[in-house]
């Protein structure tokens, strides 16, 4: 398919046409993307194959959720900066992001924010972290020290959650989404059909849609979980399975 037929085909959204518009253009000129949230990566996918644009994707480290999507020849010159904080405060997730973006940088030109406990690994786009360098001194009430260290050197995010076994009527998604937040049938398929479900970032359009084994599903309002595993059946027929739950 050539470029018009593969927006009018994928975008249903005009941000998803301009993105696809976007990744084309990056395309042809060997060029690389802004940073793409998790949603906006998997709609950038399928446009690549569709296009056969042959987009690669770089965070900066395996299993990077925000990344770049990089096109022929280019390099993505990402940088990874510490933060570490000089005093005794506690800071967040959001407290590091508002305190980088308060610099004048927008969302797209960083990447993965990484907490653990006195200091915060950030990816960033190579001139985001020129000036996150030059000019980030506080976060909040909070002194830091910005440093420039290697890629390999970035500490991923921890993955905090628990496991547990369930069992299933039906691998259907609204069967899955019903076992893991807690909620009768009607409403699950409610929550599908209203737009609230997404499977791998991609909001669900079908209740029966069959889930397989190592997909995020995600609720808004709920939270996170993976399906971690399949078993095998029960006496009953019903599916043994297990989950992970992000807190």
């Amino acid at each position: 398919m050539n470029r018009e037929e593969v927006i009018n085909k994928l975008a249903r959204t005009d941000d998803e046409r301009l993105l696809a518009a976007k990744l084309f253009d990056k395309a042809q000129r060997n060029g690389v993307t802004a940073f793409l949230s998790p949603a906006q990566r998997a709609f950038a996918q399928t446009v690549s194959e569709q296009g056969r644009l042959g987009a690669r994707f770089d965070g900066g480290y395996a299993d990077a959720e925000r990344t770049v999507a990089v096109f022929g020849y280019a390099d993505a010159e990402l940088s990874a900066i510490r933060l570490t904080i000089r005093g005794k405060e506690e800071l967040t997730h959001r407290d590091f992001l508002g305190g980088i973006l308060a610099l004048g940088l927008k969302r797209e030109t960083l990447g993965d924010i990484a907490l653990h406990g006195r200091y915060a690994d950030v990816i960033a786009s190579a001139e985001a972290a020129e000036l996150i360098l030059r000019k980030l001194e506080r976060v909040g009430s909070a002194a830091v020290d910005a440093e420039r260290i290697e890629l390999s050197d970035f500490t991923p995010p921890k993955i905090i959650g628990s496991t547990r076994p369930i069992t299933l009527a039906s691998l259907r998604l609204d069967c899955l989404i019903a076992e893991i937040f807690g909620l009768s049938r009607s409403e699950a398929l409610k929550a599908v059909s209203s737009g609230l479900v997404a499977v791998d970032h991609v909001t669900a359009q079908k209740p029966s849609a069959t889930v397989s084994e190592g997909s995020l599903i995600s609720l808004r309002g709920h939270g996170r979980a993976r399906l971690e595993s399949l078993g095998g059946l029960s006496r009953k027929g019903r599916q043994y399975a297990e989950i992970f739950i992000f807190e």
